[in-house]
């Protein structure tokens, strides 16, 4: 009697165990290829030549990009991988399947957010004020959002256009400024 409920209480146990395990992944090296481009920015016509070379993407070597569950950058929610581009500009990363945000160290925490609100807080003659609007949703936006997939792809591609304010703080408005030639 003894051994029957104890081999019904090992079954029922073993069962249950087998039920917890379901939808629950294994992590997967998933690949991450990252690439910038660049806007033609004005000036004297470069060409087609020049055009087309801006545009094709280039490796983003050698840079951080962090990695939290989500489908936009909570800043206040976990890193769970985090990694350097080698000069290829890949970095490879073990996750579950899920949603997750690529970001990198500018967006990793609210420190360069807050810097950006306190030193253009107002109008000067060479600005304008920054939009805290504007700047909320820029802290927010990854780099890419990606989906891990049971069986899915083990590789993502994205490419970051870099605008021509590109050494400039967003939602900031910039004028009498001289570009050089």
């Amino acid at each position: 009697m003894i051994r029957n409920s104890l081999s019904i209480a090992v079954c029922a146990v073993l069962f249950l165990f087998s039920f917890s395990l379901i939808g629950q992944s294994k992590a997967q090296k998933i690949s991450i290829k990252a690439t910038n481009s660049f806007a033609y920015c004005g000036g004297v016509d470069p060409g087609d030549d020049e055009i087309k070379r801006l545009a094709t993407p280039v490796a983003m070597k050698n840079t951080m990009l962090f990695v939290r569950r989500g489908t936009y950058n909570d800043v206040n929610s976990k890193i769970i991988g985090a990694g350097k581009t080698d000069t290829s500009g890949n970095v490879v990363f073990s996750l579950d399947t899920g949603t997750y945000v690529v970001v990198g160290k500018a967006k990793l925490d609210k420190k360069l957010h807050d810097e950006y609100l306190k030193r253009y807080k107002y109008k000067t003659e060479l600005n304008g004020p920054v939009n805290k609007e504007c700047l909320d949703k820029w802290l927010k936006q990854p780099l890419t959002v990606i989906h891990v997939k049971e069986n899915g792809p083990a590789t993502f591609t994205f490419n970051i256009l870099v605008p021509c304010n590109f050494e400039g703080p967003p939602c900031v408005n910039f004028y009498n400024m001289s570009y050089p030639p």
